[in-house]
Parts: structure tokens; C-alpha cells; sequence
């Protein structure tokens, strides 16, 4: 049996590697409380509650599906999600 404690306060330090042809990639790792709310409104207008909502549903969405994804969402589902290339 394998026992552990809680995994809220697991981190990873330092950065996610991946090896490409000629090279290697260096990013920094998901953290798990990543919210959008974080980020500059680069619009005239703020967006409604229902905007903020269905922004962080896509953006948990879009980060687990591959890099370079469009996420097209409501706040309780994806509506549409074309994988980056």
C-alpha cells in the first residue's frame, strides 16, 4: 500500500523540458491555481460575469489539450476546441 498526504501544496520547481529536433524547449510548469481573472482586459469594455466565467472553464479546458489551442466555450461547457499544430 502506498500512502501519501495531500497533494494541494505539491509544486514543481524549476522548468518542464522537452527535447525538439535541433534543440531543447525550457517552460515553466501549469500552476494549479492559475486563474484568468490574472491577466489585462485588452478590450474597451470589462467582460459581464458570465464572460469572466466561461474564460476560466476555457482556460482549464485549454490546458489540456495540445499547445496552440483555440477554445470556444460557455462557463459549464466547450462548444468547440481546434488542437494547435
Amino acid at each position: 500500500m502506498l500512502e501519501v498526504g495531500p497533494l494541494t501544496s505539491y509544486s514543481r520547481d524549476g522548468f518542464d523540458l522537452r527535447r525538439v529536433q535541433g534543440g531543447m524547449l525550457a517552460q515553466d510548469w501549469d500552476g494549479p491555481d492559475a486563474t484568468i481573472r490574472e491577466g489585462r482586459v485588452a478590450t474597451r469594455r470589462e467582460p459581464t460575469a458570465a464572460e469572466w466565467n466561461a474564460m476560466q472553464f476555457a482556460w482549464t479546458v485549454v490546458r489540456h489539450v495540445k499547445s496552440n489551442a483555440i477554445v470556444y466555450a460557455f462557463a459549464d461547457r466547450t462548444v468547440g476546441s481546434e488542437p494547435g499544430r
